[in-house]
Protein backbone atom coordinates (compact mmCIF):
# COMPACT_ATOMS: atom_id res chain seq x y z
CA UNK A 1 0.00 0.00 0.00
CA UNK A 2 1.27 3.61 -1.02
CA UNK A 3 -0.02 6.58 0.34
CA UNK A 4 1.04 10.07 -1.35
CA UNK A 5 -0.26 13.08 0.73
CA UNK A 6 -1.66 15.13 -1.33
CA UNK A 7 -1.50 18.12 1.08
CA UNK A 8 -0.66 18.81 3.97
CA UNK A 9 -1.87 22.69 4.66
CA UNK A 10 -4.29 24.26 7.14
CA UNK A 11 -8.25 25.08 6.22
CA UNK A 12 -7.24 27.92 4.47
CA UNK A 13 -3.90 26.87 3.05
CA UNK A 14 0.07 27.79 2.94
CA UNK A 15 1.14 30.40 2.34
CA UNK A 16 -2.35 32.25 3.92
CA UNK A 17 -3.69 35.31 1.93
CA UNK A 18 -2.37 38.53 3.24
CA UNK A 19 -0.57 36.80 6.01
CA UNK A 20 2.43 38.11 6.73
CA UNK A 21 4.22 35.56 9.11
CA UNK A 22 7.57 33.98 8.34
CA UNK A 23 6.04 30.78 6.70
CA UNK A 24 3.55 32.43 4.20
CA UNK A 25 6.31 34.87 2.75
CA UNK A 26 9.19 32.40 2.77
CA UNK A 27 10.35 30.97 -0.66
CA UNK A 28 11.18 28.06 0.30
CA UNK A 29 8.81 25.24 -1.66
CA UNK A 30 8.09 23.14 1.28
CA UNK A 31 6.13 25.80 3.16
CA UNK A 32 3.85 26.18 0.06
CA UNK A 33 1.29 23.15 1.20
CA UNK A 34 -2.24 22.98 -0.11
CA UNK A 35 -5.25 21.70 1.96
CA UNK A 36 -5.30 17.86 3.60
CA UNK A 37 -6.00 14.81 1.36
CA UNK A 38 -4.44 11.72 0.43
CA UNK A 39 -4.45 9.16 -2.24
CA UNK A 40 -3.90 5.55 -1.17
CA UNK A 41 -2.77 2.66 -3.85
CA UNK A 42 -3.16 -0.68 -2.69
CA UNK A 43 -0.89 -3.41 -3.80
CA UNK A 44 -3.75 -4.75 -6.30
CA UNK A 45 -4.06 -1.01 -8.18
CA UNK A 46 -7.29 0.62 -6.38
CA UNK A 47 -6.77 4.01 -5.68
CA UNK A 48 -8.80 5.92 -2.73
CA UNK A 49 -8.75 9.23 -1.87
CA UNK A 50 -9.27 10.71 1.51
CA UNK A 51 -10.66 13.98 1.31
CA UNK A 52 -11.44 16.30 -1.43
CA UNK A 53 -10.83 20.02 -1.20
CA UNK A 54 -10.59 22.71 -3.16
CA UNK A 55 -6.63 22.33 -4.37
CA UNK A 56 -7.58 18.69 -5.10
CA UNK A 57 -7.59 19.48 -8.94
CA UNK A 58 -3.95 20.72 -9.02
CA UNK A 59 -3.33 17.62 -6.10
CA UNK A 60 -4.01 14.95 -8.64
CA UNK A 61 -2.48 16.86 -11.70
CA UNK A 62 1.23 16.76 -9.42
CA UNK A 63 0.13 13.30 -8.34
CA UNK A 64 0.52 11.92 -11.72
CA UNK A 65 -4.04 11.89 -12.22
CA UNK A 66 -4.72 8.44 -11.70
CA UNK A 67 -6.27 6.25 -13.99
CA UNK A 68 -9.15 5.91 -11.59
CA UNK A 69 -10.75 6.71 -8.31
CA UNK A 70 -12.16 3.49 -6.77
CA UNK A 71 -13.67 5.62 -3.96
CA UNK A 72 -13.56 8.95 -2.14
CA UNK A 73 -13.56 8.70 1.87
CA UNK A 74 -14.75 12.07 3.75
CA UNK A 75 -13.72 12.84 6.81
CA UNK A 76 -16.48 15.97 7.35
CA UNK A 77 -18.22 18.04 5.27
CA UNK A 78 -16.26 20.90 5.80
CA UNK A 79 -15.33 22.93 2.80
CA UNK A 80 -11.74 22.20 2.81
CA UNK A 81 -12.47 19.03 3.27
CA UNK A 82 -15.15 18.67 -0.04
CA UNK A 83 -15.02 21.44 -2.09
CA UNK A 84 -12.92 19.74 -4.77
CA UNK A 85 -15.44 17.18 -5.16
CA UNK A 86 -16.68 18.85 -8.50
CA UNK A 87 -13.20 17.54 -10.04
CA UNK A 88 -14.19 14.23 -9.73
CA UNK A 89 -16.48 14.57 -13.06
CA UNK A 90 -13.78 12.46 -15.38
CA UNK A 91 -13.81 10.32 -13.19
CA UNK A 92 -17.29 8.83 -12.89
CA UNK A 93 -17.42 7.57 -16.29
CA UNK A 94 -16.66 3.89 -15.73
CA UNK A 95 -18.71 3.77 -12.76
CA UNK A 96 -22.62 3.34 -13.72
CA UNK A 97 -23.26 4.94 -10.43
CA UNK A 98 -20.84 7.09 -9.92
CA UNK A 99 -17.91 7.72 -7.74
CA UNK A 100 -18.22 5.90 -4.63
CA UNK A 101 -18.20 8.39 -1.67
CA UNK A 102 -18.02 7.08 1.68
CA UNK A 103 -19.03 8.62 4.42
CA UNK A 104 -21.10 9.30 7.47
CA UNK A 105 -24.87 10.34 7.20
CA UNK A 106 -24.64 14.12 8.27
CA UNK A 107 -22.22 14.18 5.41
CA UNK A 108 -24.19 12.67 2.74
CA UNK A 109 -27.28 15.20 4.10
CA UNK A 110 -24.83 18.20 3.93
CA UNK A 111 -23.65 17.01 0.36
CA UNK A 112 -26.89 16.29 -1.09
CA UNK A 113 -28.02 19.45 0.11
CA UNK A 114 -25.19 21.68 -1.28
CA UNK A 115 -24.72 19.59 -4.55
CA UNK A 116 -27.84 17.55 -5.23
CA UNK A 117 -26.89 17.83 -9.31
CA UNK A 118 -24.24 15.00 -8.36
CA UNK A 119 -26.85 13.05 -6.98
CA UNK A 120 -29.43 12.96 -9.66
CA UNK A 121 -30.88 9.00 -10.48
CA UNK A 122 -29.60 9.91 -14.16
CA UNK A 123 -26.27 10.74 -14.39
CA UNK A 124 -26.33 14.69 -16.17
CA UNK A 125 -23.84 14.88 -18.46
CA UNK A 126 -20.68 17.06 -18.21
CA UNK A 127 -21.42 17.28 -14.30
CA UNK A 128 -20.42 15.22 -11.66
CA UNK A 129 -22.17 12.10 -10.26
CA UNK A 130 -21.58 9.96 -6.95
CA UNK A 131 -22.55 6.89 -5.64
CA UNK A 132 -23.13 7.85 -1.88
CA UNK A 133 -22.53 5.32 0.64
CA UNK A 134 -23.17 5.94 4.38
CA UNK A 135 -20.74 4.51 6.88
CA UNK A 136 -21.25 3.94 10.49
CA UNK A 137 -17.92 4.34 12.83
CA UNK A 138 -17.01 0.64 14.22
CA UNK A 139 -18.26 -1.22 10.78
CA UNK A 140 -15.94 -2.04 8.37
CA UNK A 141 -16.38 -1.72 4.85
CA UNK A 142 -14.99 -2.90 1.84
CA UNK A 143 -13.88 -0.29 -1.17
CA UNK A 144 -11.60 -1.35 -4.12
CA UNK A 145 -8.92 -3.93 -2.51
CA UNK A 146 -9.15 -2.46 0.44
CA UNK A 147 -10.98 -2.82 4.19
CA UNK A 148 -11.76 0.08 5.42
CA UNK A 149 -12.76 0.41 9.36
CA UNK A 150 -14.22 3.77 10.07
CA UNK A 151 -13.32 5.39 13.17
CA UNK A 152 -14.72 8.32 14.98
CA UNK A 153 -11.98 10.79 16.50
CA UNK A 154 -12.12 14.49 17.43
CA UNK A 155 -11.21 17.17 15.41
CA UNK A 156 -11.10 19.99 18.31
CA UNK A 157 -14.78 19.32 19.67
CA UNK A 158 -15.69 18.19 16.49
CA UNK A 159 -16.22 14.52 16.03
CA UNK A 160 -15.47 13.42 12.27
CA UNK A 161 -14.67 10.10 10.37
CA UNK A 162 -10.96 8.65 10.54
CA UNK A 163 -10.29 5.61 8.27
CA UNK A 164 -8.24 2.50 9.78
CA UNK A 165 -7.14 0.41 5.92
CA UNK A 166 -5.92 -2.87 5.80
CA UNK A 167 -4.78 -4.23 2.08
CA UNK A 168 -6.17 -7.31 1.05
CA UNK A 169 -5.09 -7.89 -2.61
Amino acid sequence: MKITLLGTGTSSGIPQVMCTCEVCRSADPRDRRMRSAAMITTSGGSTLLIDAGPDLLHQLVRAGAPERIDGVLLTHSHYDHVAGLDELRPYARPYEHGVPLYCSADVARDLRARIPYAFHPVPIPGLPHFDMREIEAGHPFTAGDAEITPLRVMHGKLPIMGFRLQDIA
